[in-house]
């Protein structure tokens, strides 16, 4: 139950992690972002010669910075129509079209000046709602350098967990931060749970679980084995695998101030494939020796060149 929760806890943390580097990519500014669009010159050149002194004549006598009667002020209306005063000019088209406002004992439009009002707020309020909605341009991703180091600033890991991302292109400039190549793509996304997952188990430690020691010795020296694995083994063409006698495995246990689990190399192996000279033969044999798991050979030219 214990290693069920810590798995949802490192995921949960996982999250965390690409959550904030997200929100720190976005907080990078782009040259997408696009300005809200503009009221109609036309519409605009109306509201200051006719719509506007009408505001001043029967309304902003009420609904001034000064006197802001039922918390209401119109004098810094403009014909912009922004976002945040369409309820109020929603709330002004209904109080002049059914005809409450100005009130009875105030002085009143007149027929063609409350039917210039009310079609002028009616067009520009839709207009205004059927305008494109600003945009906070595209996801600008950390680049690689960039998550690394966050990495190591939030978790203090001087480990490099980043080879599995792709590399950053490059613009025409020289430069890797290009915003409009620092796109997410669903695989990356991945790559960076992944990531932010081997980070966070790196920092967790479960005390209850034991940590796995591996630790081995190898001996050299001409016929220093006296019981060689009998097995002639092969990995492959140009490989200069050192004679079996001439080199001893023994799986060791550190002496440490804490309890850890050994960790044993597999002995016991089970193969379908195999090779008689220059013949592939196909046929399961089993071997039960350490020296299928560890092998030595001459390094680099002439040896196996990947040791």
């Amino acid at each position: 139950m214990r290693l069920i929760v810590l798995a949802k806890l490192k995921r949960a943390l996982a999250l965390l992690a690409v959550i904030l580097l997200l929100q720190l990519a976005l907080s990078w500014p782009s040259a997408a972002d696009e300005k809200p669009g503009q009221t109609a010159p036309a519409e605009e050149a109306i509201f200051k010669e006719r719509v506007q002194p009408l505001l001043q004549k029967f309304c902003v006598r009420c609904h001034n910075a000064d006197n802001m009667e039922s918390g209401i002020r119109v004098d810094q209306l403009t014909a912009a129509m922004e976002d945040r005063q369409l309820p109020l000019w929603k709330g002004i088209l209904k109080q002049v079209a059914d005809g409450d406002m100005p009130p009875a004992d105030k002085p009143q439009p007149t027929a063609e000046q409350h039917k210039l009002l009310t079609e002028w707020i009616t067009r520009a309020m839709t207009a205004a709602r059927s305008r494109p909605a600003p945009k906070n341009g595209s996801v600008r991703r950390l680049t690689v350098s960039q998550y690394r180091n966050t990495l190591r600033d939030l978790l203090g890991l001087s480990e490099d967990l980043t080879d599995a991302l792709p590399p950053d292109g490059i613009s025409k400039d020289g430069f890797a931060n290009n915003g409009q190549t620092l796109l997410l793509s669903p695989l990356q996304v991945e790559s960076y749970f992944d990531i932010a997952e081997k980070a966070l188990d790196l920092c967790i430690v479960d005390e209850n679980s034991k940590p796995v020691i591996q630790n081995f010795r190898m001996d050299f020296g001409a016929s220093i084995n006296p019981q060689p694995c009998p097995d002639n083994l092969v990995l492959g063409a140009l490989n200069m695998l050192l004679n079996n006698a001439d080199f001893v495995v023994t799986e060791l246990k550190p002496t440490k101030p804490f309890e850890y689990q050994p960790f044993a190399m597999k002995t016991k192996h089970e193969f379908i494939e195999g090779y008689v000279g220059n013949d592939t033969i196909r046929a399961w044999k089993k071997f039960d020796s350490i020296y299928h798991s560890v092998f030595a050979c001459v390094r680099g030219t002439p040896g196996y060149p990947k040791g």
